[in-house]
């Protein structure tokens, strides 16, 4: 039988945090399979009392909740690194990634067992999400952030599946898996660790996987409670993130590409004519979705043939060095 962990990474600043790991923990004692364990990271939480709630709850299920505390904070990325490396050290087959304040579906577990069960070559598991406020309220779409609401549109549209999932993912979603959304094998997890930073770093991620071949599915009729307890003010004066967020997501989405396309050239399931034509539907598609938010400069460089040939140039020789270094904000 698989053995399946949950990894939740938490960063508390307010008592409102802690009101949302109430809940989010809640929704693991909810579940319909009462046969998962935890491992549960405090990334250096600045509020005092953060640590202390954890252990509140890791003392009422002492054999099947096990805490992670950070220094220094590191994002979330590096904190999942520490928890899944908890996770595989306590036995785990796969895990189950969750935010502190997202709320997993009752099914959740019981129908990840089932698919991974039915499926043995599967390796990542991933759901849909319903927008919810901070009274555990839906959010109509109207309302939504801009970058969940694109996700959103990906999702009901054609998400994809099976193990050639990177050229889809790179050209025509992008980012459509929510951490929260997730569950993956241990051993993919292990080898494809997320990377530094505060934005974009789980698509970097999941590009990779993509890129190495990993089997990919998706869970219907299970949405995830993504949580968006606050609004938000962008500097760009829309309904989406702020300027310094997604200068930072193109850094990391375009890596996260360029890792990938070398992954999938040395695994022969790229061929190079075909990289030039990839490379310009990737960039088209991440211009549109930080357009779409407010960011013109940022979208323009990106669709610019000066940008992609310096791209391109640096693709089939060893490593991919991050091509953002050739955007330079003008205001």
């Amino acid at each position: 039988m698989l053995k399946f962990t949950f990894v939740i990474t938490h960063y508390a600043e307010s008592a409102t945090h802690l009101e949302l790991l109430e809940r989010t923990m809640r929704s693991l004692f909810a579940q319909s399979d009462p046969d998962w364990s935890a491992v549960v990271i405090d990334d250096a939480s600045p509020l005092e009392t953060s640590f202390a709630l954890l252990e509140s709850w890791r003392d009422r299920a002492r054999d099947r909740i096990f805490l992670e505390r950070t220094l220094v904070s590191g994002g979330a990325g590096a904190a999942r690194n520490i928890a899944i490396r908890r996770a595989a050290a306590l036995g785990a087959d796969a895990v189950l990634l969750n935010d502190n304040d997202d709320l997993s579906h009752p099914e959740r577990l019981a129908r990840t067992k089932a698919a991974f069960l039915r499926n043995r070559g599967l390796d990542f598991l991933y759901t849909g999400l319903r927008p919810i406020d901070a009274e555990d309220r839906d959010i109509p779409d109207a309302e939504t952030r801009l970058d969940i609401l694109e996700i959103m549109e990906a999702l009901r549209a054609d998400p994809p599946e099976g193990a050639s999932v990177f050229a889809p993912m790179a050209a025509e979603t992008g980012c459509l898996i929510i951490p929260s959304t997730a569950a993956l094998k241990t051993s993919l997890a292990l080898e494809h660790r997320f990377p530094g930073g505060f934005a974009s770093e789980d698509n970097h991620t999941w590009m990779r996987m993509a890129a190495a071949g990993a089997n990919f599915a998706y869970l219907r009729d299970t949405p995830i409670g993504y949580r968006i307890w606050r609004q938000e003010t962008s500097d760009l004066g829309v309904n989406g993130r702020n300027r310094k967020f997604l200068w930072e997501k193109a850094r990391n989405d375009i890596d996260g590409f360029e890792c990938g396309v070398l992954l999938a050239l040395e695994r022969g399931t790229l061929a190079h004519r075909d990289v030039a034509p990839l490379a310009q539907r990737f960039l088209d598609r991440v211009a549109t979705c930080v357009g779409r938010q407010g960011e013109a400069d940022l979208a323009a460089q990106l669709r610019s043939d000066a940008f992609l040939k310096a791209q391109l140039a640096r693709l089939p020789h060893g490593r991919a060095v991050p091509a953002i270094t050739q955007l330079r904000p003008t205001g």
